[in-house]
């Protein structure tokens, strides 16, 4: 299977932080892949909270929605071909994912973020808002639920990497197949290299 780009960039960090973090949201977290395109996500099932930067994204932003769906996306198709298996069990609950860290505040319905630097105000069940710390309103919200993206069932669950996912990424994302391949051609390449040298050696010693 072939991988675009920003798939590769997702695919080295599941791998890199296999093993020293418990879920997939401390994995993008470690890696700062949302924190980055100004993405942050509130994993709450019913719904599951989007937010956008406004510094960086208009009001109808699409690809950076794009963006987080690409993701879960190539995950389910990891799981589905068993080279990550995700555990039915929760590990530490990360409560916004691409903010380094967070925790809850002082009162019901606010999420700290970044000790104070941000925070997410819950006004009802259904609707957030991402604020600074001086109350303003940074970011563009987005809605869904994990029935139809399942953001809080696979982010924050326990993950294992397959060896077979973390040998194609250590050889740049080439199959075994691959790689025989360009040894079989090299060789082949090789010995052709050397009859040619051979053949003009014996022509310059005529």
């Amino acid at each position: 299977m072939e991988y675009k780009k920003t798939e590769k960039e997702i695919l080295k960090a599941i791998v890199k932080y296999d093993g020293e973090v418990k879920s997939l949201a401390e994995v993008l977290n470690k890696s700062k892949l949302l924190e980055k395109r100004g993405i942050a996500i509130v994993p709450n099932k019913h719904p599951n909270f989007i937010f956008l930067s406004k510094d960086r994204y208009s009001e109808d932003e699409k690809d950076a929605l794009g963006y987080v769906t690409e993701l879960i996306s190539l995950i389910e198709s990891l799981i589905k071909n068993r080279l990550i298996v995700i555990i039915p069990f929760q590990s530490s609950h990360v409560l916004v994912v691409g903010k380094m860290k967070s925790e809850y505040g002082n009162r019901p319905g606010l999420i700290r973020i970044n000790d104070g630097k941000e925070y997410v105000v819950f006004k009802s069940e259904n609707w957030g808002e991402l604020v600074s710390s001086t109350g303003e309103q940074t970011h563009w919200i987005f809605t869904c639920s994990d029935e139809y993206v399942a953001l809080e069932k696979i982010l924050n669950s326990y993950f294992t990497v397959s060896e077979e996912l973390k040998d194609l990424v250590m050889h740049n994302f080439k199959t075994e197949e691959q790689r025989r391949f360009s040894k079989q051609q090299f060789a082949t390449w090789f010995s052709i290299a050397v009859a040619i040298i051979i053949g003009l050696l014996g022509i310059l010693n005529r």
